[in-house]
């Protein structure tokens, strides 16, 4: 079956967002004092994709484009894959972090259907109370 949604595309024909000029150590500060202010300040510089050089990790392309990210997930496993070293370091060889191509692919769909928007409305209420309880304990005074 082809998917007449997602065009293929080729190697060539990727180019990466714009690279930030920060310095490895300035984000390495940035992100292990703050990255949400970090990721934030950088998507408001550069728009919703961008490249950074993270420690451990190397480059880093950050997309928080709901489009963007939906195409990429849906992108050939030839074109885009895992990254090493990956969150798998820390969270063991299982882990999907550390899977690439086909056996990624399969722990995903073992994983997804939970997760399914439809299947989240089973879970709203649960996730409402979970949020009030823990939501009562912040304090008012602070941002």
């Amino acid at each position: 079956m082809v998917d007449t949604v997602t065009p293929q595309i080729a190697a060539a024909d990727i180019r990466l967002p714009h690279v930030s000029k920060l310095p490895k150590s300035a984000v390495a500060v940035g992100f292990l004092a703050n990255r949400r202010r970090l990721t934030h300040s950088l998507r408001r510089r550069h728009g919703s994709e961008f490249v950074i050089d993270l420690p451990m990790f190397g480059r880093t392309v950050f997309v928080s484009d709901p489009v963007l990210a939906k195409q990429l997930f849906r992108t050939s496993d030839e074109i885009v894959s895992n990254i090493d070293p990956n969150l798998g370091r820390v969270l063991g060889e299982g882990s999907i972090f550390n899977l690439e191509k086909s056996a990624h692919k399969n722990r995903r769909k073992l994983l997804a259907p939970p997760f399914h928007g439809k299947r989240m409305l089973d879970y709203e209420q649960i996730i409402e109370e979970e949020f009030r309880a823990e939501a009562a304990s912040w304090p008012e005074d602070r941002d």
